[in-house]
C-alpha cells in the first residue's frame, strides 16, 4: 500500500495523479519483469483529511498465475527495495540469510524476505524501474503540501511500515541521464509556455507550465537565465510566457506502436513576454 502524507486538505490533485502514474509504471515495470502471470491494478483510496492511500490489488491473466497469489507482495517489495537502494547506494550493509535480508544504514534497518530479494536481483533491466522512481519523487518534490511517503501492510494501519520524509525527496528525485535507443528518443522544440508555478533559487526542481493546452513540470537547465534572474535582467509574473529551447523526452508505447511524451526539460531561455492585465477603457 502507498502512503501518501500532507497537511490537510492541500495535496493537490495534479501531483497525486502524477506521482501515482509514475509509481504505477514503477510497479508494472517490475511486474512485467518478475511475474508475467499478473496485471497490476491500483485502486485509490482517501484515508482522512491531507492523506492519501492507494491499495495495490493483483489480477489474475492466467492460470500459471494461480499458484502466485502473493505476487503484488513481492512487487511492492522490490519497490522498496530499489528506493532504499537509492537513498543508501554505497553505505548500505547487507546481509542475507536463508530467508531474510537485512540491509542496515546507521540505525536504520530494512528488514525483507529473501524472495523479494531473489526477486530483486534477477530484474533484466532495474534501470527501467528507477527512472519511474525519479519520476515519481520529482513530482512530490515540486509540491511542499506533501510531507512524507510511506509503505503500509494495510489500507487500515494507523501509520507506514516505512516513511520517506521530504527531506530526501531530491536524493530519489535526481534525473538520470536516459541515452536514446530504438524504444527512447527526444526531440527539442522552440516554443512559449505559460508559467504556473516558478522555483526562483538555482535547482533542478520543476516548473509548471502550459503548454498546447496541458498542465507540464520542466526543470530549467540554462544556468544564465538564473543570472539574469538574479540581475533583474529577466522578471515575469505567474501567467506571463517563456521563450524556450524544451526539450520533449519520448518512449515507445509496446501496444500502439508510437512515441509518447514522457517528461520535460528546458534547454534554453530566449526571453520573456509580459502579459498585459491591465484592463481596458471602454472605446467611445
Amino acid at each position: 500500500m502507498l502512503h501518501f502524507g500532507g497537511r490537510p486538505n492541500e495535496v493537490d490533485a495534479f501531483t497525486f495523479s502524477n506521482s501515482l502514474i509514475a509509481l504505477s509504471d514503477a510497479l508494472q515495470e517490475i511486474n512485467r519483469q518478475t511475474n508475467p502471470d499478473f496485471a497490476i491494478e491500483i485502486a485509490i483510496e482517501g484515508v482522512g483529511p491531507g492523506s492519501f492511500r492507494a491499495t495495490i490489488k493483483a489480477t489474475l491473466k492466467s492460470l500459471g498465475g494461480l499458484f502466485k497469489r502473493s505476487g503484488e507482495g513481492i512487487v511492492v517489495g522490490v519497490l522498496a527495495i530499489l528506493i532504499g537502494q537509492r537513498l543508501f547506494p554505497d553505505s548500505a550493509k547487507i546481509t542475507v540469510d536463508e530467508s531474510m535480508v537485512v540491509i542496515e544504514n546507521g540505525h536504520d534497518k530494512i528488514i525483507i524476505l529473501r524472495a523479494v530479494w531473489n526477486a530483486k536481483e534477477k530484474l533484466p533491466d532495474p534501470r527501467q524501474v528507477e527512472r519511474h522512481i525519479g519520476r515519481a519523487f520529482a513530482t512530490l518534490d515540486d509540491d511542499p503540501s506533501i510531507t512524507e511517503f510511506g509503505l503500509l501492510g494495510h489500507i487500515t494501519d494507523e501509520a507506514p511500515v516505512a516513511i520517506i520524509p521530504r527531506a530526501t525527496f531530491p536524493l530519489l528525485a535526481a534525473p538520470e541521464t536516459i541515452e536514446p535507443t530504438g524504444n527512447r528518443r527526444y526531440r527539442d522544440e522552440r516554443t512559449k509556455l505559460t508559467v504556473l508555478r516558478a522555483i526562483l533559487e538555482r535547482s533542478t526542481r520543476r516548473w509548471q507550465f502550459v503548454w498546447q493546452g496541458i498542465r507540464i513540470a520542466a526543470p530549467i537547465r540554462n544556468q544564465t537565465f538564473f543570472e539574469k534572474l538574479a540581475s533583474r535582467e529577466y522578471w515575469f509574473a505567474q501567467g506571463d510566457l517563456l521563450d524556450f529551447m524544451l526539450r520533449i523526452h519520448q518512449v515507445r508505447d509496446d501496444i500502439s506502436n508510437v512515441f509518447i511524451n514522457e517528461s520535460y526539460e528546458v534547454l534554453e531561455v530566449y526571453g520573456v513576454q509580459h502579459i498585459d492585465r491591465q484592463p481596458r477603457l471602454p472605446e467611445h
